[in-house]
């Protein structure tokens, strides 16, 4: 009978290895805190889940820049992952522990995964801000097992944070009272954080990689560029997405503000009165605002904040005069956009023909605040990526695949590209990569579509993927194997293949006229040229359509038109002489054969 009872227990984790779990506490430099200590696979872990890395922002430090967290006595439960930051639900990743997940403003937590330490040896540690286009996502979206299996196994401390998001993490008067970019501050806390505390979880404070996907790598690359972030972090890694990204930053949030203090019926005078309305409204007043004319854009992202700020001038402008110091990882997907245009319904197989594909190209001019000539760029983006690929010899399947790219280039890998040059340009190493293994796994996208490799590394399975094919999981697996230990070299050594790594290839830095890559595939080998035909046109010749003078075009136009009139008329004035001419020469002739003629009778 025991027997069978112990058979019985046994069955549901046959197909997993034992787990030993078992309480753990440390003293961080707020207090005490207790985690897990866990046993898997033979390796041993260190979990701390929920760990307040600033004050609650509620009450009166709602829309304020966060404060460190005040100390407490005993020993605080770390356990569990907290709340998720407030975020329209709308677009929110599905993943099994989100359905537990709750959403509060009291938010600003982070969690730590550690090896256990039976050496006075220190590790490297990984912080990862997640992506979300700065409005919705979280921490715990990332699986635990994951993080376990494809970072902490390979002795590297891991942190994930919480920041705030939408409106309460970016609205911005542009003055003191509301000067923006509050999510941006809540991941530089996050970051002194972990500096301050790397030690007692085994991580070493001088060898810190800030990595992020999406929005996150956005975030990743502003801070990298950030004054008030010296010192904080060593290295970064970027995954499609940068702070030259479209969209990533803008100008300023303050017309976005005022119009939700008017949808909030706030009817503020100033800046003082806009913040006590905006305390007093309920999350879901403020987070359900439609944008009056919306675009590809977010409305509250970060903003070029001043003199003082995070963002004191826009990151192409910083980038041009400060010194870089990080050595910087950075690659996109091979198909980034096809993602894009399943979620916005762009039913690409319709594209048959230069006028169907040229709508698209209008879309992008036209939709995004990056392109200021727009009808320039619009019909250089006709000619580079639709009319050289209209030829009745080509199958339609070839435009179609133009069209993505264009999308491909303009939002990830251009930008990406230039970032690179950028570093390279003051003889930092960088890494550069491109994600082109394509998942049979995968029923709805056959494409290495954006955000699949954080989907790889953290096995995320987002909403869109309705069905799973029950094949080939161990290609998955390899690229996965390969990528994490790739990023922890990177993470610990600023090498993705030190000697002795035992690859059958070496990930070398990028040469700038090269932009030699990686592709990684579950045989990664290296490439030349990335992305070459985007770098080119985006970086390169639309950047010289974009100091084009349009006023002057007008001008110029005017003038060839003026002239082209006067010539019109001189060559009117012209033939009406000669014409007038040669009647006076053949009546002069007339009259003098005429008066011939009389003189012979």
């Amino acid at each position: 009978m025991r027997l069978s009872f112990i058979l019985l227990i046994s069955l549901p984790f046959s197909h997993c290895s034992i787990r030993h779990v078992h309480p753990i506490e440390l003293t961080i430099q707020s207090g005490s805190i207790r985690g897990e200590y866990l046993r898997q696979k033979g390796n041993d872990y260190a979990i701390f889940k929920g760990i307040p890395y600033a004050a609650p922002p509620v009450g009166s430090l709602r829309f304020q820049m966060p404060e460190p967290p005040a100390r407490w006595r005993g020993v605080m439960n770390a356990t569990q992952y907290s709340a998720l930051c407030v975020q329209k639900r709308e677009g929110l990743p599905s993943h099994p522990e989100r359905s537990q997940a709750h959403f509060s403003e009291d938010c600003l937590y982070l969690n730590v995964f550690a090896p256990t330490q039976f050496t006075n040896d220190t590790y490297p540690v990984v912080v990862y801000i997640h992506g979300g286009k700065f409005q919705y996502g979280g921490a715990s979206d990332l699986s635990q097992q994951a993080i376990l299996d494809n970072f902490v196994s390979r002795k590297i401390v891991f942190v994930s944070m919480n920041y705030r998001l939408g409106p309460l993490g970016f609205v911005s008067t542009g003055d003191s009272s509301l000067p923006g970019n509050i999510g941006l501050w809540d991941m530089l806390l996050a970051l002194k954080w972990t500096k301050t505390n790397a030690q007692v979880f085994g991580g070493d404070p001088d060898n810190i990689l800030v990595m992020g996907n999406g929005a996150g790598a956005a975030a990743a690359s502003i801070l990298a560029l950030s004054p008030k972030a010296e010192g904080l972090f060593h290295r970064v890694l970027l995954m499609s997405g940068s702070a030259l990204s479209p969209g990533a930053v803008r100008e300023t949030a303050i017309n976005a503000t005022w119009n939700l203090d008017a949808k909030l019926h706030c009817r503020s005078f100033n800046s003082s009165q806009l913040i006590d309305c905006f305390r007093k409204k309920i999350k879901d007043e403020i987070l359900n605002f439609d944008r009056p004319e919306p675009d590809e854009y977010e409305e509250f992202v970060p903003i070029v904040d001043g003199p003082g700020g995070i963002i004191p001038e826009p990151p192409e402008r910083v980038l041009k005069r400060s010194k870089l110091k990080h050595a910087l990882m950075i690659g996109t997907t091979k198909d980034e956009s096809s993602l894009y245009v399943y979620e916005k319904n762009i039913n690409v197989s319709a594209i048959v023909s230069d006028v169907d594909a040229g709508v698209y190209a209008k879309r992008l001019t036209n939709t995004t605040e990056k392109i200021s000539n727009k009808q320039l760029v619009q019909q250089a983006c006709i000619h580079e990526y639709i009319n050289t690929k209209v030829d009745p010899a080509y199958s339609e399947t070839i435009l179609q695949h133009s069209v993505l790219k264009m999308f491909s280039h303009f939002w990830y890998d251009a930008p990406s590209s230039k970032l690179a040059e950028y570093y390279l340009n003051r003889s930092l190493p960088v890494f550069l990569y491109s994600f082109d293994h394509v998942s049979e796994n995968f029923y709805d996208i056959d494409r290495a579509f954006h955000g699949v490799d954080a989907m790889h590394l953290f096995n995320i399975e987002p909403k869109f993927l309705h069905k799973r094919k029950d094949m080939n999981w161990k290609l998955d697996e390899r690229v996965t194997e390969i990528f994490s230990e790739l990023i922890s070299n990177f993470a610990r050594l600023g090498s993705p293949t030190p000697i002795n790594s035992g690859y059958a290839f070496n990930w070398t830095s990028v040469e700038l006229n090269e932009l030699n890559y990686l592709s990684i595939t579950d045989s990664p080998q290296m490439e030349v040229g990335f992305r070459w035909q985007g770098h080119v046109f985006w970086n390169r010749y639309v950047a010289q359509l974009e100091d084009v003078d349009v006023g002057n075009l007008h001008k110029v136009a005017a003038l060839e038109k003026s002239l082209g009139d006067f010539q019109l008329a001189t060559w009117m004035l012209l033939f009406s002489t000669l014409f007038f001419f040669a009647i006076l020469v053949g009546l002069a002739c007339y009259c003098t054969r005429k008066e011939s003629e009389d003189d012979d009778l």
